[in-house]
């Protein structure tokens, strides 16, 4: 039976502190604490989604909780761990909120080249035309001042997937709610117009259930995956042009020569190639690592996790994947004794854990972000007795 992405995503929880051998081409990274966040006051706790950095490698994120309400916050942590909080967000009906729902892994932050931050949020608003008693959610610009504004009040859909910027300011997403299988949606002027809505073919041949926010491209497509639809019903790789025009790019096959249920934001390189990874899928069914050409040639797998026996290295991958300049692969997956794991795939298909974490500590499973020079960073969510943290791996030159 093939298990749903979700399942697997709100399964991410505990790991342990190992010292994993590496292979002798793997590059060392020392691993950092860069900030622990605290569980009383009013500061952010249970950071959640994935980190954004600047140009100056200041991170910023978003937590589950805390802040001045205790419904969660936008903060900034600097290169040397100074922690800002930038915004503690008050629920509805005037403001969004974060509130203890359940951790959407694809959330994250998104900056204009003015240092305004964008994001959304499941819960608060001032709408309760969906399932949550506690408000749809919002979209949101913050200024570098910490001045808010509602972009949006989401009504049938809930905010809960990251969004991206065009050139003029306005945001793209994907969504679902109880009633489709899922949307792209653009917010322009404060209105919300629906791009295009999945399962419009037989069989959700055009892919269903969008799993992570989009990539665009100069001429304004849109990229994606859907978890579940395609003509396997093992998900997608999707193509969304300027007019609305969807195109499969990949269907994604479950088989011992493909992966199965993609989740995670898409990373795209200047060639125009995609990569991601798949939950599942391939001969140990632990995921692969794949590239998918923006022209819908043949999508290539990189590496298939899982392949040696007991998966002693790490399967079922979670969340983005990062690319450095040499072209070696960053993510965050399961590891052999049921932990998190930090690996890394070099260019010719090669992979090295680079680090393990401790058990009973909530997943890394929201990905990685990387800096200029090749460091990266991300987030633990936290447990019952600690309120999270940002790490750091910092490349050994």
């Amino acid at each position: 039976m093939k298990r749903s992405s979700f399942g697997v995503l709100a399964t991410i929880l505990f790991a342990t502190l190992v010292c994993c051998p590496c292979k002798s081409w793997a590059q060392t990274f020392t691993f950092s604490t860069l900030y622990s966040f605290k569980s009383s006051g009013t500061g952010p706790n249970t950071p959640v989604g994935f980190l954004i950095i600047d140009s100056e490698d200041n991170l910023y994120g978003l937590s589950l909780s805390g802040g001045t309400y205790g419904m969660g916050t936008v903060f900034k942590i600097t290169s040397k761990g100074k922690l800002s909080v930038l915004h503690s967000f008050r629920g509805g009906p005037t403001d969004g909120e974060e509130g203890q729902a359940l951790p959407a892994f694809t959330q994250g932050l998104a900056m204009d080249k003015s240092g305004n931050l964008y994001g959304t949020v499941p819960q608060g608003g001032n709408s309760t035309a969906c399932s949550n008693s506690r408000g749809c959610g919002v979209a949101f610009k913050l200024t570098p001042s910490g001045t808010e504004t509602i972009l949006y009040n989401f009504a049938e859909y809930s905010g809960s997937s990251n969004v991206i910027l065009d050139s003029e300011g306005n945001l793209y997403g994907t969504a679902t709610s109880n009633s489709d299988s899922g949307v792209v949606y653009e917010i322009k002027d404060g209105t919300l117009s629906v791009l295009y809505s999945f399962c419009a073919l037989p069989g959700c041949e055009d892919g269903a259930f969008p799993s992570s926010g989009l990539v665009r491209d100069s001429p304004g497509n849109l990229y994606g995956v859907t978890s579940d639809g395609g003509s396997a019903d093992e998900g997608t790789v999707f193509k969304l042009t300027p007019s609305g025009v969807e195109t499969v790019l990949h269907s994604f096959l479950g088989s011992s020569t493909d992966g199965s249920s993609p989740g995670g934001n898409l990373k795209q390189d200047s060639a125009g190639n995609l990569y991601g990874t798949t939950a599942f899928g391939d001969p140990g069914n632990g995921g692969v690592l794949f590239e998918q050409p923006e022209d819908g040639k043949e999508e290539t797998v990189l590496y298939s996790f899982c392949t040696l026996s007991g998966c002693v290295q790490s399967f079922n991958p979670v969340g983005p994947v990062q690319i450095d300049k040499s072209g070696n692969f960053y993510g965050v997956a399961y590891g052999p004794d049921d932990d998190f794991v930090v690996w890394e795939v070099n260019s010719v298909g090669e992979e090295a854990i680079l680090h393990s974490f401790p058990a009973g500590m909530n997943s890394p499973g929201a990905g990685l972000v990387i800096d200029s020079a090749g460091n990266l960073y991300g987030i633990n969510s936290g447990t019952s007795t600690n309120a999270g943290s940002v790490f750091k791996l910092t490349l050994v030159k």
